[in-house]
């Protein structure tokens, strides 16, 4: 006995093929389900990265806490820790300006008591006691200066040259007022750099505050950068530095001109600055205002 069963093969075949058909079909529709419900949960998440990127420009503080649950003592304590530096940063270097303040009424006093008819007959003695009394006034000084040209910000806070330039340029002019400086800064750039608002600021002021003292008339400042390289140019019409001198201009507490009021620090904290950020700086003479001209670079990415 015989039969065909090349029809139930057939049949067979084709529920084969509509059962995977199905099959993959019921997959592929979980897969989506199961993404759409991931997405949905952790959607939140999505503005994590864009508040990190926020956060190292210096646009913000903290990172958004508005998170999952799975993730939010992480956050959290990320936070915390924000905090917890920038308190401590921001406290360290008040602390150096109230010091600076508080020592200054009582170094007044020191000074006001070295030059009283006391020391008459200990001439030599005295003297000694009057130069130490003004480094220590020259330091304060320094201190209190900083601070003023810093002004407030947050700590870590990116450099901003468009917000920050103009009142550090007012500043200047009115800590050196009595020379009544032509003061002139330019820059081609709007965004923020990846540089910390207070080096730079520090790095700039001191910069700055040196081409003053020693400028006749005029000072110029000059702000330009590339992908890579943030550049500082500044330029006096002062009379200058020799060429043996231009080597020592950095050397930590050296000083060109005794006479001249500062402590020979300022330049020193500049070499550091630049060497943290991986930069270089030189010193030439200006072909556009005849005094000194520093020039200063500094990687981006370093």
């Amino acid at each position: 006995m015989a039969e065909d069963l090349s029809e139930i093969n057939q049949q067979i075949g084709r529920y084969q093929r509509n059962f995977l058909f199905a099959a993959l079909t019921a997959i592929a529709l979980l897969l989506l389900v199961q993404r759409l419900v991931v997405r949905h949960t952790l959607q939140r998440l999505d503005q994590v990265p864009q508040d990190m990127k926020r956060l190292e420009r210096g646009e913000i503080s903290q990172l958004n806490e508005s998170v999952p649950d799975e993730v939010q003592p992480l956050v959290q304590e990320f936070n915390r820790i924000l905090a917890l530096l920038g308190q401590r940063l921001e406290r360290s270097r008040n602390a150096l300006g109230n010091l600076a303040h508080a020592i200054k009424t009582p170094l007044s006093l020191l000074q006001r008591e070295i030059e009283s008819n006391r020391f008459s007959s200990l001439e030599a003695q005295r003297q000694q006691l009057q130069t130490q009394a003004e480094r220590i006034q020259r330091i304060t000084e320094r201190e209190l200066r900083r601070a003023r040209l810093a002004g407030a910000g947050t700590p870590g806070q990116r450099f901003d040259a468009a917000a920050e330039m103009d009142a550090l340029i007012t500043s200047l002019r009115l800590l050196h007022s009595a020379k009544r400086l032509d003061i002139h800064c330019s820059h081609a750039f709007q965004s923020p750099l990846p540089l910390d608002r207070e080096d730079i600021l520090e790095l700039l002021g001191n910069l700055l505050d040196n081409a003053c003292k020693w400028a006749r008339q005029q000072v110029r400042c000059e702000l330009s950068a590339n992908t890579e390289i943030f550049q500082i140019t500044i330029e006096d019409d002062g009379p200058g530095v020799s060429a043996a001198d231009l080597d020592r201009l950095t050397q930590r507490g050296v000083r060109i001109d005794e006479n001249m009021e500062g402590h020979g620090l300022g330049l020193a904290i500049v070499r550091d600055i630049v060497k943290l950020y991986g930069g270089e700086i030189r010193f030439l003479r200006s072909s556009l205002l005849g005094g000194l001209q520093i020039l200063v670079r500094l990687a981006l990415h370093h």
